[in-house]
């Protein structure tokens, strides 16, 4: 479109008014959520998804937002369509181990790149290079399924078989000819019989190309049907003769395929049964029920007519008003009742006996048939009830018919309440407010009008009870967002008492329109929150959202500038994700922190966040809060961490402590760091057997190669205890301390067959006499 043209729309205030409300309306209807740039900028979710990936970096080394590898975890798999996204967070995040199955994420998207880029360098993936084929496959991607194929090792058939099954469904030919030449198509006549009722007839014939023995492959009954369904003529005459399981000439017959229909017949294949003439008649197909009526003898059912009328074919309707018997049911004038088909109903009222129930009138009054309601009344006012109708017609929001029908109704009862839930003023006017039709309304049904957001109804009973609304009407109205319904009601109704929940239950819709008119009322549960036990509740609503699922900064932040003097005072004694603290801070709540933030943000790796929490808050930059609280030793499973912790440590920090936690949890780089950097030699024997103990080769090796300690016979024992004949055979071959008989005994318990070999052939020590029933089973 032209900008001029545009922009005059635009300027426009009806049509710019009217587009907006259209806009406004299908966002309601389809419930869809719009999202300011500012919030998809600062959300690695939505710029992972599309592949933002200048926007993702700005993002990631922003210090304003402290975002590390755990920000974007468990969004990774949102990125698996976009290759240079992939590259970018391997090269940042090289350390971290990715999501499992991310690389299906990837198989499942079809980006070959991505996978062939993830098997190259992310190892981790591996075990899940099987469920990655099979995502491929059954998302009809053969270029990832032919490259990931020869990698697998071991194949899980019954998995794969399962697949096929899907891959059929989704009508996936080629993937179908891969697998059938690998030989992974199994069940047959299951995977023709999926692909047949889903129209994938190629794959059929594919199959049924490849197949030449009848005993190993057979179409099942289901198979056939869909065969005359869709018109697969030539397979179906594949059929066997006198077969009778089927119903090919039902479906042939549902279809228009009198063709089908004929062959069928004069073969004598197929089975049929009344349902023929019923399904042909439902869809107006005259000729193939001539066939039928004329050649065979199954006949049809009462729904033949019945449906017949439902659709509009008089023509049908006739013929088998005068060449069948079956006849018809009050349900063919109340079908076409529905439909508006009006000559249909004189001609069924005329000539059949059947006649009609109430529900024909009701049905007629609902879709605003204004002159077959009158027709069918007229015929028999004693089968009508007026006030039934009415209510229908209301609903369907046709005036006319209300009018007509008022005035034949001597006595309203509660079914009038009915019509508030449709919401039509022109109705609400005519029934409430100008003839005063009264009705008797209950808190439930003041619930219901809210929850289904009916504005005009809640302002009639506001002029009738304007003291029915409480303060759970303000609940249900906040709970739902009806914000007109409660903007109405805070406005109109001074007499509500306001629960003191109606903060908290604001902060739950996440709604930040509902939040902030929430923190607008002048009411005193959220004007007045100056008390101890109001501050404490305050505080309690905080801690209760930040540890929900759905988080929102945003309504937070509402809460926080129009409490900000009660919020300062908050005592926070909950655990919370670190890295909330830099947004804490930069909101001035002083005193959230609870005394463990800084190792938790340790234990994640959360560098910037250790720094922001330790450079900004005074409470950590005491020396004994970091080893009260072994920070240094979570940090040394991640280096980056413990290289700027390492150093705000004093002279006296019990860093052997901090060397033994390196040694168990195989921190190699502070093995190191401490070789060669800390001024005091801290190292031990001991250091040596816990790698050993937790089966870490490299650190073994390094200490073995580097530092003079050595270790003791717990090392050999500890590594036959972890199960690594690597590091016993490294123990045996290169260190004098050998083992004792807890290295074989333990090997036996744990039936460690090459190492109880290994140990029998190399070792003296033997074992313990517990140990001999077992040892025999493998001597």
């Amino acid at each position: 479109m032209d900008n001029k043209i545009f922009l005059s729309v635009f300027n426009n205030v009806v049509l710019f008014r009217y587009i907006f409300e259209k806009v406004r309306y299908i966002h309601s209807k389809k419930q869809i959520t719009t999202k300011q740039w500012k919030s998809v900028s600062k959300s690695p979710k939505f710029l992972l998804s599309y592949g933002y990936l200048e926007d993702l970096k700005r993002l990631l080394d922003s210090e304003d937002h402290f975002c590390s590898f755990s920000t974007i975890e468990y969004h990774l798999g949102y990125a698996a369509g976009h290759l240079q996204t992939i590259q970018y967070l391997h090269l940042k995040f090289a350390k971290n181990k990715w999501p499992k199955q991310f690389i299906i994420k990837a198989a499942t998207v079809g980006c070959f790149e991505v996978v062939k880029f993830v098997v190259e360098n992310r190892k981790e993936q591996e075990h899940d290079i099987a469920g990655a084929l099979v995502a491929a496959c059954i998302n009809n991607s053969l270029e990832i399924a032919e490259y990931l194929y020869p990698m697998i090792t071991i194949i899980d058939h019954m998995e794969l078989e399962r697949s096929v099954i899907t891959v059929a469904e989704r009508g996936h030919l080629n993937i179908i000819k891969y697998l059938y030449q690998l030989g992974h198509v199994k069940q047959l006549a299951k995977t023709v019989e999926v692909a047949s009722v889903k129209n994938h007839f190629d794959i059929v014939r594919y199959i049924d190309s490849m197949e030449t023995d009848s005993k190993r492959f057979k179409f099942t009954p289901k198979t056939l049907n869909m065969f005359a369904r869709y018109g697969e003529f030539e397979l179906l005459k594949k059929i066997p003769q006198h077969n009778c399981l089927d119903q090919s000439v039902d479906y042939a017959a549902g279809s228009n395929r009198l063709e089908m229909v004929q062959w069928l017949t004069e073969n004598k294949r197929g089975g049929c049964t009344n349902r023929a003439i019923d399904l042909a008649a439902e869809r107006g197909y005259f000729k193939v029920i001539r066939y039928l009526h004329e050649n065979r003898s199954e006949g049809c059912s009462p729904m033949a007519m019945d449906e017949a009328a439902k659709g509009n074919h008089m023509e049908i309707v006739k013929f088998l008003h005068e060449n069948r018997s079956e006849g018809c049911t009050v349900n063919a004038i109340s079908n076409a009742a529905k439909y508006g088909h009006f000559e249909m109903i004189r001609f069924l009222v005329e000539n059949r006996t059947e006649r009609f129930s109430s529900k024909a009138v009701n049905r007629a009054a609902s879709k605003g048939h204004f002159e077959i309601v009158k027709y069918l009344y007229n015929l028999q006012p004693e089968k009508c009830n007026s006030l039934a109708v009415l209510v229908a017609a209301a609903k369907g929001g046709h005036t006319e018919i209300v009018k007509y029908f008022f005035g034949k109704i001597s006595q309203f009862n509660r079914s009038i309440k009915e019509v508030l839930s449709c919401d039509n003023k022109e109705i609400n006017q005519f029934l409430f407010r100008e003839n005063q039709v009264n009705f008797v309304i209950s808190p439930n049904d003041i619930d219901t009008l809210i929850i289904h957001n009916c504005l005009d109804g809640i302002k009639l009973i506001h002029e009738r009870k304007p003291l029915a609304f409480d303060g759970n009407s303000i609940i249900i109205a906040i709970s739902h967002k009806r914000l007109a319904i409660l903007q109405f009601l805070y406005e109109n109704c001074p007499q509500i008492k306001y629960y003191r929940s109606t903060l908290r239950i604001a902060l739950l819709t996440n709604d930040l329109d509902i939040v902030r008119f929430v923190l607008s009322m002048n009411v005193n549960v959220i004007q007045n929150v100056n008390t101890v036990d109001r501050i404490k509740e305050l505080h309690d609503i905080f801690n209760t959202q930040l540890h929900g699922p759905n988080f929102a900064s945003g309504a937070m932040e509402l809460v926080v500038k129009k409490y900000y003097e009660q919020m300062k005072t908050i005592n926070y004694n909950g655990s919370t994700n670190p890295r909330f603290v830099v947004w804490f801070h930069q909101m001035g709540i002083n005193h959230l922190l609870k005394s463990n933030t800084l190792y938790n943000a340790v234990v994640l790796g959360e560098l910037d966040i250790v720094k922001y929490i330790y450079e900004n808050r005074s409470e950590y930059t005491k020396f004994d809060h970091i080893e009260n609280h072994e920070v240094l030793a979570a940090a040394t499973v991640h280096f980056p961490v413990f290289q700027y912790l390492y150093p705000k440590c004093n002279s006296n920090y019990d860093f052997y402590h901090v060397l033994k936690v390196a040694a168990t949890k195989g921190a190699l780089k502070v093995i190191k760091f401490f070789h060669t950097q800390h001024p005091v030699n801290i190292f031990s024997s001991t250091i040596m057997d816990l790698a050993a103990n937790r089966g870490h080769a490299d650190i073994v090796k390094f200490l073995h190669y580097n530092r003079t300690e050595g270790c003791s016979h717990h090392a050999m024992d500890g590594a036959s205890f972890f199960g690594s004949l690597e590091l016993v055979r490294f123990l045996h071959e290169n260190r004098s301390e050998g083992c004792s008989t807890l290295a074989l005994d333990y090997a036996i318990q744990y039936n460690r067959v090459e190492l109880i070999e290994y140990l029998k052939a190399n070792r003296t020590e033997g074992f313990t006499s517990k140990k001999i029933v077992r040892f025999s089973v493998h001597c």
